[in-house]
């Protein structure tokens, strides 16, 4: 600990010595000096904040473990609850936090429709010498997905100014004439949105009350004026004859915040902070049993964004000169309600629709973030070296700042935006941890300004890495297909729809896919219906009908399968029970460790008799199915897939479930235990079951948790 605490001094000294030169003592600036010296102290309490992410994470899962040793635990489906630090997998691990940026501060900053120049440090570094700034306007070309145009005249600052274009490329100059600064700014301006095509049943219902009390109006008007030489009503009296048009129920924004390559796993390892305010200060509800439908990024969002595998969109290789744009996308079904549109993506090159593909002819969404991100892909003198800053911000923070404008410009609005991260995650295990600060603050803005009052937050990814030696192991393996999911209602969906709220709880337990998300993104335009449906089905008892799709506000069957979800087998996460010999000495082993662990419990009831194992009733091993131990690698998406398989992955656990019996009391107790070969230990995963009467064998103790386990002799009784 010492040793990383030298080091970050020594960094963060260089730092200052770097951002603090001694010329900073004269009087003139040393204002400014008091100014850098906050900031640097203010970098180093982010810094700090974000060391023994490790630890704390670490202490998290110790406590979920207790609860369930099982993501999905059904006779059809159990997915295992996995360590994120099991010892097999910890070479693999390296523990990453936040730092900063190594350009100096910027000379200009974004605050809202305004860029403004940041004269503490133009005195700073440019004193005397700095003359004047141009922005210049960064325009999507039409025609395609791959080109955009920078008018070649640029609008003269010296002074703050109210941006006019959404992304702007910001050059300033000396009193030479010499470019002495560069950065890009992205704007969320207000759109003209187009008056809704489409509406739902409680608008239509308004709709028609509506015109029907004008309508009532106007007759009642005229045979007031009919009438106006006997009386003379004042308006007042006519106005108040009108029927009150009943007021519009909430509507649901969607915000969608996705992070590429994040297993569950990996996003409890490097991002715990991120990770503990989505669940203990917005509320958020874990999608446990979110397992993958697909290999990459674009088979994987297809689903989410059209509700289709893409073959069935249809799409295929042969197809990838042509736009995406025919396709029924779901932001084009909230355009068509009247909502205001936002997709945006990081690393234009690797980008969901546009590796390998034509992307969109036409801008999808009413603001596309594309252009932006290809403009600053092409200069790379504002990058750092390892290409995730662009001078002293990073660009995922960039990305977030755009979904957070966007949130806060159409905050009265309906809106549906869509940012999907991937530049710092793809192709590293240990990168994630740079950005849990970065994601941390973007939620805790959205909470302090209250942009989430009318929003269902959704924050997921894609898949787990995908590439390298981790992926090889039996936990890469696994990961790989359970990516993480989190669905944040605003509080009074939670209060008013208390059905959903609960198919919603019930469904973190679930095994669920993109195609749910999907359902569950349509399902959102008119939750009022949706929450009716629920109430009718809970109250009637209308059986669930079995289909690919649900939405996660209805409840997903229990008994739901990954051939009823159309999984593919070697994608397939659920693990599977196939009877052991009782006599197995692995077995019997679990079985009197189960034992012990019970008389532990005991110990605090002094009136319980010792317990020995009397038999084992039945074994099972719970083992994942071969296709997925097997797996290496899938080729291409659609024509000429191939899926390739070799030699098992070594598992580096067996779980095992057992039925024992134990003596005195002949209880019949059923488990399942973990064995771990490397440290040889078993843990038991959740808590025991009885499955046979207790009558009257544990009168003596009044612990309701431990009466099913307790036998009293006669004395005790």
């Amino acid at each position: 600990m010492k040793r990383a605490s030298g080091k970050m001094f020594t960094k963060l000294s260089r730092y200052v010595r770097r951002f603090l030169p001694l010329r900073c003592l004269s009087r003139r600036i040393l204002l400014i000096c008091v100014v850098l010296s906050c900031f640097t102290m203010f970098l180093f309490d982010r810094w700090v904040v974000t060391k023994n992410v490790f630890h704390a994470a670490k202490q998290i899962f110790a406590k979920e473990l207790l609860f369930s040793g099982y993501l999905v635990d059904t006779k059809q489906c159990r997915i295992p609850n996995l360590d994120p630090f099991d010892p097999s997998i910890s070479k693999y691990l390296k523990e990453t936090h936040w730092e900063p940026c190594p350009s100096p501060p910027s000379l200009t900053y974004q605050d809202g429709d305004t860029l403004r120049l940041n004269w503490t440090v133009i005195n700073q570094y440019y004193y005397n010498r700095f003359s004047i700034c141009q922005y210049y306007p960064i325009l999507r070309d039409s025609v395609n997905d791959k080109t955009y145009h920078i008018p070649k005249l640029g609008i003269h600052f010296n002074n703050d100014i109210l941006v006019e274009h959404e992304f702007i490329k910001v050059i300033c100059f000396d009193k030479d004439n010499a470019v002495i600064y560069t950065n890009y700014y992205a704007y969320v301006l207000h759109a003209d949105i187009v008056q809704p095509k489409r509406l739902t049943k409680v608008d239509k219902i308004r709709e028609v009350l509506s015109k029907s009390s004008i309508k009532l109006g106007r007759s009642i008007l005229n045979r007031t004026l009919l009438s106006s030489a006997s009386t003379s009503p004042s308006m007042e009296t006519v106005s108040a004859t009108r029927q009150p048009i009943p007021e519009t129920k909430k509507r649901l924004n969607v915000l969608i915040i996705g992070i590429d390559s994040m297993s569950r796993l990996n996003f409890m390892r490097q991002m715990p902070q991120t990770r503990s305010y989505l669940l203990e200060k917005l509320g958020a509800i874990d999608m446990s049993g979110y397992n993958k439908v697909a290999d990459n990024t674009f088979v994987n969002l297809v689903p989410i964004l059209c509700g289709k595998y893409v073959e069935d969109l249809p799409w295929n290789e042969t197809l990838s000169k042509q736009p995406f744009d025919k396709y029924d996308f779901v932001w084009k079904r909230y355009k068509e309600y009247g909502f205001a549109t936002m997709f945006a993506e990081d690393a234009p090159e690797i980008s969901t629709f546009n590796f390998m593909k034509y992307g969109f002819k036409m801008q999808p969404t009413d603001h596309y973030y594309r252009p932006f991100a290809l403009a600053m892909e092409d200069d790379r003198g504002v990058w750092s070296e390892d290409s995730h800053c662009i001078k002293d911000r990073m660009e995922t923070e960039m990305v977030l700042q755009y979904s957070y404008d966007f949130a806060r410009v159409y905050k009265d609005e309906q809106y549906f935006g869509m940012s999907f991260i991937s530049r710092l995650t793809h192709g590293n295990i240990n990168n994630a941890g740079r950005g849990d600060l970065v994601y941390l603050k973007f939620f805790q803005k959205l909470k302090q300004e209250n942009l989430l009052k009318d929003t269902l937050l959704f924050v997921f990814s894609d898949h787990g890495i995908r590439f390298g030696k981790f992926r090889k192991t039996y936990i890469g393996r696994i990961e790989e297909r359970l990516p993480f999911m989190f669905v944040v209602p605003p509080r009074w969906l939670v209060e008013r729809y208390p059905n959903v709220w609960g198919n919603l709880k019930v469904n973190t337990r679930r095994l669920t896919t993109p195609f749910d998300f999907h359902e569950t993104l349509i399902e959102a335009l008119d939750i009022d219906t949706a929450a009716g449906l629920v109430d009718k089905h809970i109250k009637y008892g209308i059986p669930i009908k079995k289909k690919r799709a649900y939405s996660l506000f209805s409840r997903v069957p229990y008994e739901r399968t990954c051939e009823d979800a159309t999984i593919l087998t070697h994608w397939c996460c659920c693990h599977q029970l196939t009877p052991i010999d009782v006599n197995d000495g692995k077995v019997i082993r679990a079985a009197e460790d189960i034992v012990k662990k019970i008389n532990l419990m005991l110990e605090i009831e002094k009136k319980c008799a010792v317990l020995k194992l009397n038999k084992i009733v039945d074994a099972s091993v719970i083992g994942a199915n071969e296709e997925l131990l097997r797996f290496k690698n899938s080729v291409n998406d659609v024509i000429d897939r191939q899926v390739y398989f070799g030699k098992p992955v070594e598992i580096t656990s067996t779980d095992y479930q057992l039925t024992i019996e134990t003596s005195p009391g002949l209880a019949h107790l059923e488990a399942s235990i973990r064995h771990n070969p490397g440290t040889d230990k078993y843990t038991l995963l959740g808590s025991l079951s009885r499955t046979n009467i207790i009558g009257r064998q544990a009168d003596c103790i009044k612990n309701a948790r431990l009466q099913k386990y307790c036998y009293c002799p006669e004395d005790a009784k």
